[in-house]
């Protein structure tokens, strides 16, 4: 379900323009941080505690920081429920946001809550009527769609698949957030790869071979395993890191060198 403009929700909780003062955005402060492209990390370095293990180490997009300042709440329940929203300060969550300009479908941060903090004043004490302000903190800048595309292929297994992966955004993120892979064995199946053919872009698995049943599985750090065994995949050389998907659609290769396979192409697509 999209969220209305002006609405947001973290960790189950909703703020914004539909909440009817349980958690409302002032209305001359609004909503920081998402508006915009990220903070430069030379002018701007992040806090050293921020980190993302999605987000390559050579990738110099930036972070964001997300603010809410003098919010309106309504009820010592509703504010007691949003401040247990902003407790934990390691887990890495979706900040799910929409924003028309765009897209048409929810947008997603992902983001740790770094702050909430509010005034004990006599609005607070006769009303229970708070102004919080809230602060989250994104390693990983890139704004992508909400809702993951999911492409399976080979359900006669293949050699390989050409899927046209389409990315509606505006940004070629780095971030192994905007694409995770599975390819499932048919048989015996050596050299497993991803190839984004317009640019010769890949990453290869040569030396691996698959038992009938065995599936490659690549996650959102990068990592990939079959099974509980991790292997590691071998990047083109003449390019510094994994397929990006660029804005517009593209042809996504995706198959081994020997034997036939089946999987799913998971991908977002990406903003500024």
């Amino acid at each position: 379900m999209t969220l209305p403009n002006g609405d947001a929700t973290w960790r189950g909780y909703t703020m914004g323009a539909s909440s009817d003062l349980a958690a409302l955005w002032s209305p001359t402060e609004g909503l920081v941080g998402l508006g915009g492209p990220p903070r430069s990390p030379k002018d701007n370095p992040p806090p050293e505690r921020l980190c993302d293990p999605c987000v390559p180490g050579w990738a110099v997009l930036g972070w964001r920081q997300i603010t809410a300042n003098s919010m309106a709440v309504l009820g010592a329940d509703e504010m007691d429920d949003l401040a247990a929203t902003m407790v934990d300060h390691e887990t890495i969550d979706e900040f799910v946001f929409h924003d028309a300009r765009r897209s048409a479908s929810d947008l997603v941060v992902f983001a740790v809550a770094d702050r909430c903090e509010y005034p004990l004043d006599a609005l607070t004490h006769t009303q229970a009527e708070y102004r919080p302000s809230l602060q989250w903190l994104a390693a990983d800048p890139t704004i992508y769609s909400a809702t993951a595309t999911t492409q399976t292929f080979g359900g006669t297994p293949v050699a390989y698949a050409d899927l046209t992966v389409a990315n509606a955004g505006n940004l070629a993120s780095p971030s192994g957030r905007q694409w995770t892979l599975s390819i499932t064995a048919h048989g015996a199946v050596t050299g497993p790869y991803v190839r984004i053919t317009a640019h010769d872009e890949a990453v290869s698995w040569p030396a691996l071979t698959l038992t009938d049943g065995q599936t490659l599985t690549v996650d959102a750090q990068r990592r990939s395993w079959v099974g509980a065994l991790r292997v590691d995949g071998l990047i083109a050389d003449d390019f510094p890191n994994w397929p990006i998907l660029q804005p517009g659609s593209q042809t996504v290769r995706v198959g081994a060198t020997t034997g036939t396979v089946s999987g799913s192409f998971v991908s977002r697509s990406s903003w500024t």
